[in-house]
């Protein structure tokens, strides 16, 4: 009889800003491991910690980079781009991390919104290195997400819905083959205990937090860090938006054994709508790569500044000081009498 795969890694799929962080968070709290080196909270964003693997991350962007492209890139990626000859390195890059910081994890879990565009290359690293992956589809209603993106990028609303539609597809359609659930944020800030009752039960696992996880788990899922709640009315204009709120119901409401059924409609129409926009979306694409490059120069040429301004300040307070000096004023007749001498 084969053994099965040595171990099982929870993988938490969703749109950036879709509560994909309190939920990994919580599965840490509760018991898997995520891994020994996480980017740290940001204040205002995410003040209690991504909870993403730093290195993964790093590479994810290096990944996207080398196809030209990027978490907030809506075009295609290129055809069969995981089969790619400099794909190659990336994909060693990403299991000698995963084996050093999970292999001796009977249970991990792993975060990143760019995976939900990886998959393709991922699933083959999983079958590598001998893991199971059981994949959690985190949604949050779209127009949150997109108030969310808009408040912290000033992303369009319909560029932020296209690519809440693009996230979902793609790690709809790569996943069909896995053991899967989908969770919605609101679920999970309404009642973490049942969501986590399902993912154990579903996916046959073993997370029994004792009394003291449970405490770290009910201060960490604080609603009132949930800054964008759904409107009931949609912007008039916005077809993508409606589109992806159509889409969440949908995904959120169907059966497991349905869902691929059910996504198949909005994957047609996300599709026309990214040949109408791919052919702008290279030189969109350029545009956000100059401002966030012009983004990143901004504080270094206001540091540059105050420097300067500081200096600026001691030069004038020292030639204060020597104008106030006695030998200074003493020697003013000579300075004046050398001025007439200089003159032709």
């Amino acid at each position: 009889m084969a053994a099965g795969p040595r171990n099982t890694a929870l993988i938490v799929l969703g749109m950036h800003r879709s509560g994909t962080s309190a939920l990994t968070g919580m599965l840490a709290l509760a018991g898997a491991n995520p891994g020994p080196s996480l980017i740290p909270g940001v204040a205002g964003v995410n003040p209690k910690g991504f909870w993403e693997h730093t290195e993964i991350v790093t590479i994810h962007e290096r990944l996207l980079a080398a196809l030209d492209s990027s978490w907030d890139d809506c075009r295609s990626l290129p055809e069969k781009w995981w089969q790619r000859g400099d794909v190659a390195d990336f994909r060693r890059e990403l299991v000698n991390v995963v084996q050093r910081d999970f292999g001796h994890s009977t249970l991990w879990v792993q975060k990143d919104p760019r995976q939900c565009r990886l998959l393709p290359l991922w699933l083959e690293i999983f079958r590598d290195i001998d893991t199971a992956p059981h994949f959690i589809l985190c949604l949050r209603h779209p127009r949150e997400v997109a108030d969310s993106l808009v408040a912290r990028d000033g992303m369009p609303m319909e560029m932020a819905s296209l690519a809440w539609l693009i996230h979902l597809i793609e790690s709809e359609h790569w996943t069909r083959n896995a053991p899967r659930i989908v969770v919605t944020y609101a679920q999970l800030l309404a009642d973490w205990r049942q969501v986590l009752k399902r993912i154990t039960h579903d996916f046959s696992l073993q997370l029994r937090p004792d009394v003291a996880d449970v405490e770290r788990i009910d201060a960490f899922l604080e609603p009132n860090l949930r800054h964008h709640v759904a409107s009931a009315t949609t912007p008039p204009g916005m077809p993508l938006l409606e589109l992806a709120m159509s889409a969440y119901e949908m995904a959120s409401q169907s059966p497991r054994d349905r869902l691929a059924n059910a996504m198949e409609p909005f994957a047609a129409a996300m599709a026309h709508h990214l040949r109408q926009v791919e052919p702008w979306g290279y030189y969109l694409h350029q545009l956000r790569i100059r401002h966030q490059q012009w983004s990143q120069q901004i504080p270094l040429l206001q540091a540059d500044i105050s420097r300067l301004e500081s200096t600026n300040h001691n030069l004038k307070q020292e030639i204060d000081r020597i104008k106030d000096t006695v030998s200074w004023r003493i020697t003013a007749p000579l300075r004046a009498l050398w001025n007439i001498l200089r003159r032709p």
